[in-house]
């Protein structure tokens, strides 16, 4: 396959055909666009959030470029798919190798991008690791929770970095959701990744208060009235009667009883701020 530092789109005057590898930056990238902006029907509605994950792994050295996914482009040079790696390059300022598929009709988009999209979940399942999707969601709370933006999906880790990120802590992972399961078969109503996500960072403070924490939240037995624990189970308990709070705010009140449990203080109803942030957000103590 060819290599070329620009993406000429004619070959003596004729459009051209088949597929080269080359190397293209901000310049580039935005003539590519730009080619295609008199046509909006090109293309999907632009995705920020998805431009910005991209951006964020070329400018961290994270993007992966043999992929054999190519940018396709119709005859006239117009981007056909690839538009989010494309602007991605130009928010980075990064110069990266693609394979650039030349003279795609547009017919070609009816089949572009139409199956299922992969998740991270299939990628840790096709690694072999056991309860993918929930090691997936504990991983992904975690790292918002841990770097600060856990009410910010669009920093939400992306699979690169989640990859990294379950590979160093594979076996802490596989416990933390282990020991989530055995709270969810007693507490049908608590969610896994919450109480994994809760767990893995529980036994980093102290692996013996884990432990003792959790037994008691799974067997509910001789909590008096004010334990932490025992308003943290009935609060989890009481999920199966109304709307159910979004994940973080679930991760909130274990937090709070754990800490509220550690400092031996009692606890007969969880509150939250006022207004919930990443700034008030707590960490486990």
């Amino acid at each position: 396959m060819a290599r070329s530092s620009t993406t000429p789109t004619q070959r003596n005057g004729v459009a051209k055909q088949g597929v080269e590898e080359v190397i293209i930056g901000p310049e580039e990238a935005q003539e590519i666009i730009d080619r295609g902006v008199t046509d909006p029907a090109l293309n999907r509605k632009v995705s920020p959030a998805l431009v910005d994950r991209y951006a964020h792994d070329m400018a961290a050295g994270n993007w992966i470029e043999d992929t054999g996914q190519t940018i396709k482009l119709d005859a006239h040079g117009r981007c056909l798919d690839g538009q989010h790696r494309l602007r991605a390059v130009v928010k980075s300022g990064c110069k990266i190798r693609f394979d650039v598929k030349y003279g795609v009709k547009k017919r070609a988009q009816l089949v572009i991008d139409t199956n299922r999209k992969r998740t991270f979940a299939d990628h840790l399942g096709m690694r072999g690791v056991h309860n993918a999707t929930s090691v997936g969601a504990t991983a992904n709370l975690l790292m918002r929770w841990q770097n600060q933006a856990i009410f910010d999906r669009h920093s939400a880790p992306t699979h690169v970095e989640l990859d990294v990120f379950t590979d160093e802590h594979s076996e802490r992972l596989a416990d933390a959701v282990r020991e989530a399961q055995r709270v969810c078969a007693s507490v049908p109503t608590a969610t896994r990744s919450v109480i994994a996500t809760a767990w893995f960072e529980a036994s980093v403070v102290d692996e013996g208060d884990c432990l003792e924490f959790f037994e008691a939240l799974i067997s509910g037995e001789n909590l008096e009235a004010g334990n932490p624990i025992k308003t943290l189970r009935d609060t989890i308990i009481r999920y199966g009667r109304g709307a159910k709070p979004r994940q973080e705010y679930q991760l909130y009140q274990v937090i709070h009883c754990w800490n509220a449990w550690r400092g031996n203080k009692t606890i007969s109803l969880i509150k939250f701020p006022r207004t919930l942030t990443t700034e008030n957000f707590p960490r486990m103590r």
